[in-house]
């Protein structure tokens, strides 16, 4: 991250991993408590937590340049810290990010994945990442040269509509 490179996870669980872990950072900051109702990002047992909707909360109340939001490479060492201060060698946690137009993507500047079948939550993830009209162009052209859908269908390489790649 440091060094500039871009982040393109394959697939679309790959994507709500990594951006949920840097909301699970920042809402571990003191006075970002998120929506999860648990106490901010942690249960009880210590296991992190993020809310379907915690991280559009979090970036209504802290801004994109307000001090509770971190640097992306910063936010993936802190959680690292965490785990070796409590011993641990890696980091637990669950999300429920719901990531639709409107997100705000943090780590992923794009993503390689497979055609998604109509009306499902994964196009609603794609379509927050490229924007919904070059996702409706990308699925069009796929439909016209009859690429294959879902889980053994074609791929394909989409970069982040806000991403530092797109300039």
């Amino acid at each position: 991250l440091e060094a500039g490179r871009p982040v393109v996870p394959v697939g679309t669980t790959a994507v709500r991993t990594l951006e949920s872990l840097y909301w699970l950072a920042v809402q571990l900051e003191e006075g970002a408590s998120g929506g999860s109702g648990a106490g901010g990002a942690s249960a009880g047992d210590g296991t992190l937590e993020l809310g379907q909707w915690d991280a559009y909360q979090m970036q209504r109340e802290l801004g994109d340049t307000g001090g509770g939001l971190i640097q992306p490479a910063e936010a993936l060492r802190r959680l690292c810290a965490r785990a070796s201060r409590r011993g641990e060698t890696e980091v637990r946690g669950t999300t429920r990010l719901c990531i639709a137009p409107g997100y705000r993507f943090k780590l992923c500047d794009g993503l390689i994945t497979n055609f998604h079948q109509p009306d499902s939550t994964l196009l609603l993830l794609v379509g927050a990442l490229v924007g919904p009209e070059r996702m409706r162009e990308a699925y069009r052209h796929a439909v016209e040269q009859r690429y294959r859908f879902l889980s053994y269908g074609d791929s394909c390489l989409f970069f982040n509509a806000g991403s530092r790649l797109e300039s």
